[in-house]
């Protein structure tokens, strides 16, 4: 029962540490911290308290140890500014191998059922806050916690949002810092409930992703909607619940406007995809500042493509007052291999291999959730490359070895 709880509270920990608002109140490092203790008690736990007696897999582990070194030796080499966050990536490599392959699944289970609860409790929120803005939204019923950058961004108990007032259409971002940052949560729930089978939880999520008005979130629907059709012929989603989704959407905000602004839901889609390409568009700034990071990222790969030029290169390397739009470190597919250099195309192959339940349609979908956000060094990014991590080299080891048993047998 307790294993269970702290699985529970370490799953919330992974959330609270990757995106979430709540770092204004508490500091970026509070809750990678406590997170980090928790999975340092776990493994104790493990070992000690539960007497897992398991032997590690020895292949796992060489495979870890590589993934924890390479990036230490591509820093020393290129003498990053801070050790820091070597340091803590390879802390949280090697307690994401010691508490084991049962327990970083259950973790992912846990992961999924909390993101369940809070996309069902944004849905509520962003409904409310959608028709009762004018006479001042949820704060109607629940007073803001505080308020961010001016009070654009106002944050309430397990919500976000921007201030309509201040901003040109409504969008969810649930907890997180921007509604980019929720769609990249979002996508690996939708990933979990194909493997999962959760068809109900799946409608949950989608309706939420709509909602996020994000064009990665949208981009990445599309070719989740394509695998739906060619593999799994809807048997997953009937078309109807498809359709009733969409009908409903369009019905709630077909008779919403904001001081003359078009709320119709096909419009916001329109602005939230179409205009972002739009060189006339005020969403442009935001397209051209992620493909001014991305072309800068590839040039600086291209430059140092075996050892890249260490974490964090991207910030303090590149000049941001040179690039187009609003520019800053936005894409994980760019900047990991111009930080780690050929380790990070492997960290992609990896989590590629993580989105395999989309099968061919993995590699899109693993893109455009790796070039929505930078988010290559939280926790559950590194959590889940560890785990991909152990399970590749366990394989291709293991694997090799069985075939070298089998040729000696057969001589």
């Amino acid at each position: 029962m307790f294993n269970k709880i702290l699985i529970l509270i370490i799953a919330i920990g992974m959330i609270l540490s990757t995106g979430s608002v709540y770092f204004t109140l508490y500091g970026r490092d509070f809750f990678p911290v406590i997170t980090i203790f928790l999975m340092s008690f776990l493994v104790f736990w493990r070992f000690i308290i539960g007497k897992d007696r398991r032997i590690i897999s020895q292949y796992g582990f060489i495979g870890i140890l590589l993934i924890i070194m390479v990036p230490f030796l591509i820093d020393f080499l290129n003498f990053v500014k801070s050790f820091q966050i070597t340091f803590f990536y390879s802390l949280v490599v090697l307690l994401s191998f010691l508490i084991g392959k049962d327990n970083r699944e259950k973790i992912l289970k846990a992961y999924f059922s909390i993101m369940v609860v809070i996309s069902a409790v944004s849905l509520i929120y962003f409904v409310i806050n959608l028709y009762f803005w004018q006479s001042g939204g949820v704060a109607n019923f629940i007073s803001p916690l505080y308020k961010r950058e001016a009070g654009s961004i106002l944050v309430y108990p397990m919500w976000s949002v921007y201030d309509l007032k201040s901003w040109h259409f409504p969008r969810n971002m649930s907890i997180f810092y921007e509604p980019g940052a929720f769609a990249f949560h979002l996508i690996i729930c939708i990933m979990l409930s194909f493997k999962y089978n959760k068809i109900k939880l799946l409608i949950i999520f989608i309706a939420a992703a709509l909602t996020t008005f994000s064009t990665t979130m949208y981009l990445s629907l599309f070719f989740i909607f394509l695998y739906a059709v060619f593999y799994r012929g809807f048997r997953i989603m009937k078309p109807k619940y498809v359709v009733m989704v969409l009908i409903l959407f369009v019905t709630i905000f077909s008779r919403l406007q904001s001081e003359g602004q078009n709320w119709n839901f096909l419009n916001m889609v329109r602005m939230a995809t179409i205009e972002k390409f739009n060189p006339s568009s005020s969403s442009y700034n935001s397209m051209s500042g992620r493909m001014s990071y991305s072309y800068a990222s590839l040039d600086m790969y291209l430059n140092s493509i075996i050892l890249g030029n260490g974490h964090y290169s991207t910030h303090y390397k590149l000049d941001f007052s040179e690039m187009e739009g609003d520019a800053t470190t936005t894409s994980s597919l760019f900047g990991l291999p111009a930080e780690l250099g050929f380790f990070g195309i492997f960290c992609i192959f990896l989590y590629v291999r993580f989105f395999k339940s989309f099968k061919l349609f993995a590699v899109p979908i693993t893109f455009l959730f790796l070039n929505g956000e930078f988010m290559a060094y939280t926790i559950l990014m590194i959590f889940i490359l560890a785990h991909q991590g152990e399970i590749f080299f366990f394989n291709i080891l293991h694997h090799n070895r069985l075939r070298r048993t089998s040729a000696n047998i057969y001589i």
